[in-house]
This record gives C-alpha cells, structure tokens and sequence, in this order.
C-alpha cells in the first residue's frame, strides 16, 4: 500500500494546537509538526491566555518560520472555544488538530492525506481505531456504531477533515466536545472512514480537563437527551435512544464506584427505561 503523497503542489494542511500554561509541553507538540515528512503544513497555535512563559518561549523558539502563527485568546475561555478560534484562522485545505501535550509521529500528516487521495469522497478519516471496528480502504462506512454504540472514535488528535466540509461546525463544550463533534458530522451526514494505523504519541498530563470524569458523564448525556429528543421520527433515532440509555448507565455505573447507591439504581433504572433491554440494569456488563 502507498502510504504517501505527492507533496510538491499538496494541499495545504492547518493543525491547531490549542495551549494554556503548558509552555513546555507544547513546544514538544510544535517540533513534532515541524518534522513531518509532508511539508506543506500551517501549525496554528492558539493559546487560551496562558499566564506562564509560553508566549515567550514560542516566539523565541520559532521566530521567522512562517509556519507557525501563533493567536492569543485575551480572556481564558476554555478548549472547546479555543480550538473554534484555531478553525476560523485556518487557511488549510485540511484541518487536523494536535493536543499540545502530544505528538504526531513523522508521517501522520503524509498517511491521512494518502487516504483522503484513495478515498475522494470522504469529508472526514479517524485515525488509530481499532483493526476490528475499521474499514480502512472498505469506503466510509460502519463508524456510527463505532462511536455511538458505545466507544467514543473521535479524538482531537487522531482526526483530519476537509476544512470546507466542517466550515460551519463548530465544538460547543469544554467536555466530551469531540463527541459531540461526531453528532455534528453525523446530523449533516458528512462521509467519515475510519483508519487503523496509529500516527500519535499520546502522554499523560494532570490538570487536562479530560479527568473530571463526573463533569465528562453529565455533559455526556444532556448531549444525548436534546439528539434523542431531536431524533425522534428520523432513521437515526435508534443510534439516539442506545447512546442515551449508555450515558445514563454510565454515570449508574461511575456512581456505585463512588458509593452513591441510590444515584447508581436511580441512573440504571432509566437506562432501562430508554432502551428496555436487561443489560441496562446490570452494573458494569
């Protein structure tokens, strides 16, 4: 398989890479952008107000490369929002996005464009799935029920899209805003093809927002109420009502951890009562 493209007249390629008082971390995330393989890329650092050292460090790090721009938020308004600030700049034909405490092996950018180039009419390719939920080169199909039933695919730093096929969507919270990201693409029925082969060093950092696992799950299913809701009479009202009744297990579930009892039964009850299937009672199957 030909894992690479033509990069002499390429597309260009934007990735953003919100930061806030990661000063250290993120310049860790910039060098890995500055050393892919495929060189047509614009990395768009947006930082959310950081009070630590990091507009300093960037500009002495990368003053007078013209691929790195650099945007300030002048009040901190969280990650969802800053990474809208990064889409709005982008100038890509492609948009990708880079957490700025990872990184992106050499040939990340170069392999997604390959599928993009064998696969026309994707809007949209989801890296570093797993081999048995992936289509690979099968066409854009079966993702839904990857995401929704119940394994969260989408991933801020495993995705890439056509820049003029997500121009109007945008993430709207600071938790589980990659989920939601998903319904968006999946309400105006944009092509997604999922891909197996994995192009990202994750690291873990503390303080991310991605640990407040209570605000995660709560988020998490007032999402999936107003889809529910909104679904109702549509084809896809049955992805709905199984995601629903899987947020409310979920915090049934994160609840009897805690020793909250009575929230855990409350919260099984209504996954039952959702999707009126056993499991939906039973803790942790």
């Amino acid at each position: 398989m030909n894992n690479t493209i033509d990069s002499n007249d390429g597309p260009l390629v934007s990735i953003i890479v919100p930061t806030h008082n990661r000063a250290d971390a993120v310049l860790r995330a910039i060098d890995s952008l500055l050393r892919q393989s495929y060189p047509r890329i614009e990395v768009v650092v947006v930082d959310d107000a950081s009070t630590d050292n990091t507009a300093d460090a960037i500009a002495h790090a990368y003053a007078g490369d013209p691929r790195v721009r650099y945007v300030r938020n002048s009040t901190n308004v969280g990650c969802a929002a800053t990474r809208n600030t990064g889409m709005s700049a982008a100038k890509g034909e492609y948009v990708a996005f880079l957490d700025d405490d990872d990184e992106y092996l050499p040939d990340n950018i170069a392999r997604l464009l390959a599928v993009f180039s064998r696969n026309s009419d994707v809007d949209v390719v989801v890296a570093g799935v797993a081999a048995s939920r992936t289509n690979d080169d099968a066409g854009p199909q079966g993702w839904v029920e990857a995401e929704f039933h119940p394994s969260m695919v989408f991933d801020a730093c495993r995705i890439m899209c056509k820049a003029s096929s997500v121009q109007d969507i945008r993430l709207r919270c600071n938790y589980m805003e990659w989920r939601d990201f998903g319904f968006q693409v999946y309400e105006k029925q944009l092509r997604v093809l999922l891909c197996s082969e994995n192009q990202v060093r994750k690291h873990k950092t503390l303080k991310c927002l991605s640990g407040d696992t209570n605000a995660m799950l709560s988020w998490a299913l007032n999402n999936a109420k107003l889809y529910y809701e909104a679904s109702r009479g549509r084809k896809e009202h049955a992805v709905f009502k199984h995601y629903l009744a899987h947020c409310y297990k979920g915090i049934g579930n994160f609840s009897l951890k805690k020793g909250k009892v009575w929230t855990a039964i409350g919260s099984y009850i209504s996954s039952y009562r959702t999707e009126r299937k056993l499991r939906n009672i039973v803790p942790f199957a």
